[in-house]
């Protein structure tokens, strides 16, 4: 079995809404374990 790479999602990634769709639908695709964190989701709003 193959473990997908970790990835570790910006807020310059995850708020361009093409670049976040295509971001999640390659985790979905299990080809990444995408990931992120409350602090990075807090960026924009700050």
């Amino acid at each position: 079995m193959i473990v997908p790479v970790r990835a570790l999602y910006g807020a310059n990634v995850l708020y361009p809404n093409t670049l976040r769709d295509l971001m999640i639908r390659v985790t979905q695709a299990d080809l990444v374990q995408g990931r992120w964190t409350d602090r990075i989701l807090s960026k924009d709003q700050s």
